[in-house]
């Protein structure tokens, strides 16, 4: 897919538009999250919101978590402009209070679908995502007051849009396993609220993608959710995979707006623990993440009795 085309802006009218990314420096044991996001209602003016996350495992108080509203996001040739901050293909930058980053980003694989475009268009699909760059590196600093960190992680970035939000989505990135250079994305989302969950995994084995040979595949797939962890399995092209996912404390939690005014609750860690199986004929490879998955849901109820930041009402 077209690099250029898969971050390429594509909502004018009502709905809603997200660029995201998650690094890990595994050097430093450290995480950055950012996520640039834009909301347009019917009647209403456009809001658009800048989100950070940086997590130090080594120093659990050093995380920061900080959102910024404005106006409405701009293009100036191949940049979005929101505020002070700006982000293309290629790298990300944005200051929030005291916070600063600026990341390029290397790319390593394709830019790809995380379905067929066919399925894609569908009218009953309410919200697309592609992948801009599968497993890339992130480079660059992150400034927090007096302190700087030069990271040189791995991650992903990633642009969603779409004129109503999931109401349920579970998603893992692991960008690579503590014991073997292999790492995963697997989600799952219900894209209306009477059908079923679909399921999608890319696994990276080394230099090589693979993915899930067909939809019916990812369809049949199991996913079992028991906040705060899922576990989920199903076939590959050749042979069968199992994932168990934790979500780790202490979690970011927030609320997202869709365009009809329904909330979205949401809970996130970049720090969270994950576990692999991949099994053929007698064959069988296990990975372990301690502490480098990022790991996320979405629904449209909390979690428990907790409390999520609603930038909306700033």
């Amino acid at each position: 897919m077209n690099r250029s085309l898969a971050f390429s802006p594509r909502i004018t009218n009502s709905g809603y538009e997200i660029w995201f990314g998650t690094a890990f420096d595994f050097d430093q044991e450290v995480a950055v999250w950012f996520r640039y996001s834009t909301l347009i209602r019917p009647g209403r003016t456009p809001r658009s919101a800048i989100w950070f996350s940086f997590i130090d495992q080594k120093f659990p108080e050093r995380v920061v978590r900080t959102i910024g509203l404005n106006e409405h996001m701009e293009s100036k040739g191949d940049q979005q402009i929101l505020g002070g901050s700006g982000f293309s293909q290629n790298a990300v930058s944005g200051t929030l209070d005291d916070v600063s980053w600026n990341l390029q980003c290397q790319h390593r694989f394709e830019a790809e679908s995380h379905v067929k475009e066919s399925l894609m268009n569908l009218p009953i699909i309410k919200t697309k995502s592609v992948v801009i760059s599968p497993f890339c590196g992130f480079t660059g600093e992150v400034r927090m007051g007096s302190r700087e960190f030069r990271l040189n992680a791995t991650g992903c970035y990633t642009h969603i849009w779409g004129t109503q939000r999931v109401p349920e989505l579970y998603w893992c990135f692991v960008p690579r396993f503590d014991d073997a250079d292999v790492g995963l994305e697997f989600f799952a989302v219900r894209p209306k609220p009477l059908l079923p969950i679909i399921k999608f995994i890319t696994i990276r084995d080394g230099n090589t993608l693979l993915h899930q040979p067909s939809l019916w595949k990812s369809v049949n797939s199991k996913l079992n959710p028991k906040f705060p962890g899922f576990s989920a399995s199903g076939a590959m092209s050749d042979g069968r995979f199992e994932l168990n996912c934790s979500l780790a404390e202490p979690a970011t939690r927030y609320i997202y707006l869709d365009p009809s005014g329904s909330l979205r609750f949401i809970e996130q860690n970049d720090a969270s623990q994950a576990r692999l199986v991949l099994r053929k004929d007698n064959h069988v490879r296990e990975f372990n993440s301690a502490h480098k998955a990022a790991v996320e849901f979405h629904g449209m109820q909390p979690w428990g009795e907790y409390e999520y930041r609603n930038p909306y009402e700033q």
